[in-house]
């Protein structure tokens, strides 16, 4: 089975960042890999400031979703680093760094 690894550099712009990724993995499919390994981090790199406002929880996070279709219609799989948001956090809720 062939493998591929991409590679990105992320920004705060999650839905550029999803492009690129989806890009790479239809990239690698047409390259013959079944499984793509995408870095932690891809769908956003941002000041911690930022961190709790860019963040969504899997059930509901639009990246996940887009990377999801993206593996289907590639006929790969896919692993790939995200930020994630408890369900119970909001946004409005503030976390002090360093905690």
């Amino acid at each position: 089975m062939l493998v591929a690894v991409g590679q990105l550099c992320s920004t705060s712009f999650i839905q550029k960042n999803l492009v690129t990724c989806k890009r790479l993995i239809e990239r690698a499919a047409k390259a013959g890999a079944k499984l793509v390994y995408l870095p932690e981090g891809s769908d956003f790199i941002a000041p911690t400031s930022m961190v709790i406002s860019l963040t969504s929880p899997l059930q509901s996070n639009p990246f996940v979703d887009g990377i999801k279709e993206q593996a289907k219609q590639s006929g790969v799989w896919v692993g790939v680093g995200i930020h994630e948001r408890p369900v119970s956090l909001s946004k409005t809720t503030t976390v002090p760094y360093p905690s």
